[in-house]
């Protein structure tokens, strides 16, 4: 746990891990809240709180997860719900969304392990209701609307006495539970109902992330997220940056590492292309840059 609360409250206590995890060595069952299966095994390894998000998923998410070792190969099936990581709808983030579903979101993966090498991917699916009722003329309609969307990962990790290579790359649909940028739009609309179509959002998200030594580390981190846009014309947009075009992120950080203490200083630059909505395909056109610089310095003391 932790108490960073939420909003501009500071002082509530952030539940953080909680599972249990029965292993009988070829297969393992956990049962609770950890890490989002997306955010996996292969992680950047910087001081930004964020952990690369948005080109690295980010979440702690309830789950049921059942792993199957065979040799050097792992395969992961989950079954994911919602708390304090949510998706983005027509009423903002929320947990309605899944619960009018009645349906978790679906992880199912596989990996590589061998010496100092890791290589998998997976695949997800998330099925939300984004509404249950809508109003027109003052009519109150029941409306049976759904937005499914999948998406796919691919990863990799080397790790060694004095090297940290790692790598990750997503193309994401409707992947705003875990801090990425997207969201889905609205295609058709019912005249009489007011019932409502939707097409996802699709992005192209990449990191790459390059430690070297063990007392003096310096380290890399590169991020370019894409946006792609839709299958369908949409009207309008539900969800996190989807007036973003383009996202660029580069980091470079050095610590010093000795026993319970890492201390350590990082910069960031992080350039975002805003711009218009093409209603055709969902993509941003007429874009400008933003650009953001941070700095971080950190003391951490663990035990």
């Amino acid at each position: 746990m932790d108490f960073r609360g939420s909003g501009t409250t500071f002082s509530t206590v952030r539940l953080r891990h909680a599972y249990l995890n029965l292993d009988w060595g070829e297969t393992a069952l956990l049962l609770g809240q950890t890490w989002h299966p997306l955010y996996g095994d292969v992680a950047p390894q910087i001081l930004n709180l964020n952990m690369g998000a948005p080109f690295q998923p980010f979440s702690r998410a309830p789950q049921i997860r059942f792993r199957y070792k065979t040799g050097d190969v792992q395969l992961t099936g989950a079954a994911i719900w919602q708390s304090q990581y949510l998706s983005q709808g027509p009423d903002g983030k929320s947990q309605k969304y899944i619960k009018g579903s009645c349906t978790p979101e679906i992880y199912i993966g596989a990996d590589y392990k061998r010496s100092n090498w890791l290589v998998g991917a997976g695949i997800e699916m998330i099925s939300l209701k984004p509404r249950t009722q809508s109003v027109v003329e003052d009519k109150v309609y029941k409306v049976d609307e759904r937005v499914t969307s999948l998406s796919y990962e691919i990863h990799m990790k080397y790790t060694s006495p004095l090297w940290y290579v790692a790598a990750k790359s997503i193309l994401g649909s409707n992947l705003t539970q875990v801090s990425m940028l997207g969201g889905y739009g609205i295609k058709s609309i019912d005249a009489r109902t007011g019932e409502q179509e939707y097409s996802p959002n699709r992005n192209s998200s990449s990191w790459l992330n390059i430690a070297y030594g063990k007392k003096w580390k310096p380290a890399v981190f590169l991020g370019y997220m894409k946006n792609l846009g839709t299958s369908d014309e949409v009207s309008k947009m539900y969800g996190t940056g989807t007036n973003v075009d383009q996202l660029v992120s580069t980091s470079a950080e050095l610590t010093y590492n000795v026993p319970h203490w890492k201390l350590g200083v990082e910069y960031n630059l992080t350039s975002a292309w805003y711009g218009s909505m093409k209603s055709s395909n969902g993509k941003i056109t007429d874009t400008h840059s933003v650009s953001n610089n941070r700095l971080v310095a950190t003391a951490l003391f663990m035990f």
